[in-house]
């Protein structure tokens, strides 16, 4: 008898791969509006014949152009397939859709998980439910975009869904697209020229490709999300060409009753080193249907490495959808990981853990516990060639040879930061405005940094007012409306809060923490000024200084 064995990324003996992967389908289905949308589905095989009878369903509604298998342009971080054929081995059919406007699929697309996409997902989900071969239980899967299109599921209120396995996604669009005021460089995906979505594969009824170039001839009429992103600077933007008002529009926090008035199991993930582990954090937080939270030392595109994050997506779909006890929500919700020294996984029962605060002031280049009212302003001549950005550079040499750095002593014992530092700043600048991007580096004994989190702010938007309109774990709240952008009088310090991105890690004895703060940031649409400077101050409004929560 094989032993039963159900932990986070460890899962034997309440399952086991029974059938075959084989031949998939590849169809048109109409949504309500007329517009057909690509659609592969797989189901179970046995002895080379596909099984009759009905299964759960795993849907990925994607936007990217890798939605077969044999399409040799697929990225392997893109490649679902993996998942597909364990969850089909297991007694699952596998489908995947591609998003109006993308790859095969009709229509264009006008805004980025925008309320569209919410309809789509309902028609979607109701074609899938109503099929002989599901039993009428459906969940959903994947990441960063389809991340955001398992929210607009969510959103839709299908009762056909009922788990949701979500990762690295935002759900405040604008603080995720634009942070700190600051407006992110995400790729080239969301502007792809939309002639690349002829190296997709037609589907199997479009035996000439007439079909996929008529669907790709309609994606001309797209918008470019990244555009949208540069026309929209401030949360309450209106974005002419679709006249609405973007932020509010696509971003999933405006939606949170609709979400939790679902009531579907959810599983959310994220990584220290993604840039929507805040929002991961918050939707956790905000969310009041069943869920649980995952968070490992990982980047936005890193394949999960040293956790078996597909054995994870069977453990959770076989207890959500096949009604299996294996214990996955008789855990603690939360599983985390802390970085630095050994590193070490854990189960928590909230977010943050509780902690005490360290204070330690920025001071003459150093870092200490005391305040430094005393020592004239630190002045930093603006670079803008600093090549690391927060997403994947974990070394950090362009930062300390190019930033502003305050290093502390070396420490006499570990130190464990495990959730929201606040960065509060005494800034002045000779222009009227300034990004700052803050990073926390780990200083080994060889001199060598290690990123561990980071904190982006354009100063004009520095302004902390109005009321959240969801749970924001009283985080700074930068409202950046068009009415709060304040420009700076040249020379004339202001007071800046600031939170850093949540993270996990231990500062071993014998290391020192960085404050590195420059002027650029590779992944960002930074402002770049002849002749910047920007000077650290310390007599005015009690100093520069983070407030690290330490357990």
């Amino acid at each position: 008898m094989t032993e039963k064995i159900s932990s986070p990324g460890k899962y034997e003996g309440y399952s086991s791969e029974i059938y075959e992967m084989g031949k998939g389908h590849s169809v048109y289905v109409p949504m309500r509006d007329g517009v057909k949308l690509a659609v592969d589905y797989y189901l179970p095989y046995k002895d080379g014949k596909e099984v009759s009878g009905s299964f759960p369903a795993l849907l990925i509604i994607t936007p990217y152009p890798y939605r077969k298998e044999f399409n040799d342009k697929s990225l392997p971080i893109y490649d679902q397939f993996p998942l597909g054929e364990m969850m089909v081995k297991r007694g699952y059919a596998f489908v995947i859709a591609d998003v109006r406007g993308t790859g095969v699929s009709y229509g264009s697309r006008k805004l980025a998980n925008g309320p569209q996409d919410a309809e789509d997902a309902w028609d979607l989900l109701e074609w899938i439910g109503t099929r002989t071969w599901c039993d009428g239980n459906v969940g959903t899967a994947g990441f960063s975009y389809f991340g955001g299109t398992q929210l607009s599921a969510l959103i839709s209120g299908s009762p056909y869904l009922k788990a949701c396995f979500i990762g690295m996604t935002d759900m405040d669009k604008y603080d995720g697209w634009v942070r700190g005021g600051v407006v992110r460089r995400f790729g080239t995906h969301p502007d792809a020229d939309y002639l690349l979505d002829l190296d997709n594969p037609a589907v199997d009824e479009d035996t000439d490709g007439k079909m996929r170039a008529e669907a790709v001839e309609q994606h001309k009429y797209s918008n470019a999300l990244g555009e949208s992103m540069t026309d929209c600077p401030y949360r309450d933007s209106y974005y002419e060409k679709e006249h609405c008002r973007l932020w509010e529009t696509i971003g999933k926090s405006y939606y949170l009753d609709k979400i939790n008035a679902a009531q579907t199991k959810v599983y959310l993930y994220g990584g220290w080193r993604d840039e929507f582990r805040r929002d991961t954090i918050l939707m956790y937080r905000n969310m009041t249907l069943p869920k649980k939270m995952l968070i490992g030392d990982w980047i936005h595109m890193d394949g999960r490495p040293g956790f078996n994050m597909d054995l994870e997506h069977v453990r959770f779909f076989d207890y959500a959808l096949k009604g299996i006890e294996n214990g996955v929500f008789d855990e603690p919700p939360i599983y985390y990981y802390t970085g630095g020294g050994n590193g070490v996984w854990q189960f928590a029962e909230e977010w943050p853990p509780a902690t005490d605060i360290q204070r330690l002031y920025l001071k003459d280049f150093r870092l200490d516990a005391c305040n430094g009212a005393d020592v004239p302003p630190e002045t930093y001549i603006a670079r803008y060639d600093i090549s690391e950005n927060f997403r994947d550079s974990i070394e950090t040499t362009d930062r300390q040879e190019k930033g502003l750095n305050y290093y502390s002593d070396p420490l006499p014992q570990d130190i464990c930061v495990s959730g929201h530092s606040i960065m509060h700043l005494a800034v002045s600048c000779n222009k009227p405005d300034a990004d700052l991007f803050i990073s926390l580096i780990d200083v080994d004994e060889n001199g060598i940094g290690r990123y561990v989190t980071d904190g982006v702010q354009r100063l004009s938007l520095r302004k902390t007012c109005g009321t959240p309109h969801y749970d924001y774990m009283d985080l700074p709240w930068h409202r950046a409306e068009k009415q709060d952008v304040s420009y700076l009088e040249a020379g004339k310090p202001v007071e800046v809060l600031m939170d850093l991105l949540p993270t996990s890690y231990v500062f071993q004895a014998g290391h020192r923490i960085l404050i590195s703060i420059t002027t650029a940031c590779q992944g960002y649409w930074y402002l770049e000024q002849a002749g910047e400077e920007i000077r650290i101050h310390h007599a005015e409004f009690g100093g520069t200084y983070i407030d690290l929560p330490t357990l």
